[in-house]
């Protein structure tokens, strides 16, 4: 009992991470800060860049509307260890085929987005526009317990709409677990994963309920899709072909 009280006290005691509350659109680049959405944000092209390291932003519950007027993604995050969670993102009524909901570039390592629900429409023109829910770049990027719906159109000459792609030539190591994926002509995408490198770390995708919207006549009709990629375990996931 006095090992827990001690303990209790303890964690009354630690210094707390920062807090900012977030009430408009912009760049969020203090490393080690806890962001807070405070309300539903409208934007014509990207609403938020996450520029720092060990940043979360809390969504709060809130919807984030994006690429109304203009391309660009919802999220664009940069960066190693940080954390997207807990709320909505959904494409506007500009329907870019290049704005996705959530870009991880790959300038960082280990960033992670969870508990989202996202819903994304882009209008497809030309050859790999890619209007993914997640589109990242960036080693070792965790996706899990986010529902997305990709209901954009397609060309004859892309790959899209998907769910979730991810590119990383040499440290690779994606996760990507728990998910729901619905409406995506491609549900989730590996490409060029790992091929750089002898020892690619492993990449994972499991537990996913892709229900995927097959469009005749286009590229890639697939629930899970690796192309020039290395050692990725899968396992456990269902796929639902319409």
């Amino acid at each position: 009992m006095r090992l827990l009280i001690l303990f209790i006290l303890a964690s009354f005691l630690s210094p707390l991470q920062a807090a900012t509350n977030v009430s408009a659109a912009g760049t969020l680049n203090k490393s080690g800060e806890t962001y807070t959405l405070l309300q539903n944000i409208t934007t014509d092209g990207t609403a938020f860049t996450v520029s720092g390291n060990n940043i979360t932003f809390d969504l709060n519950g809130n919807t984030i509307t994006y690429n109304n007027k203009s391309a660009g993604a919802g999220i664009v995050v940069s960066g190693s260890n940080n954390v997207i969670k807990n709320g909505y993102i959904v494409q506007g009524a500009n329907r870019s085929g290049t704005s996705p909901a959530v870009l991880v570039t790959g300038s960082g390592d280990s960033n992670t987005i969870e508990y989202l629900g996202i819903k994304v429409d882009g209008h497809v023109a030309g050859q790999d526009n890619y209007a993914a829910g997640v589109e990242t770049y960036s080693a070792r990027t965790n996706v899990h317990h986010v529902f997305i719906e990709n209901n954009g159109d397609t060309s004859d000459t892309s790959y899209s709409p998907r769910g979730i792609h991810a590119d990383h030539r040499t440290t690779a190591g994606f996760t990507f677990n728990d998910n729901i994926i619905l409406g995506s002509h491609l549900g989730i995408s590996l490409t060029f994963v790992g091929l750089s490198t002898a020892a690619p770390a492993k990449s994972k995708i499991y537990n996913n309920y892709i229900q995927h919207h097959r469009i005749p006549g286009t590229k890639a009709p697939y629930g899970i899709r690796l192309a020039k990629t290395r050692n990725v375990d899968i396992y456990n996931n269902q796929i639902v072909t319409d």
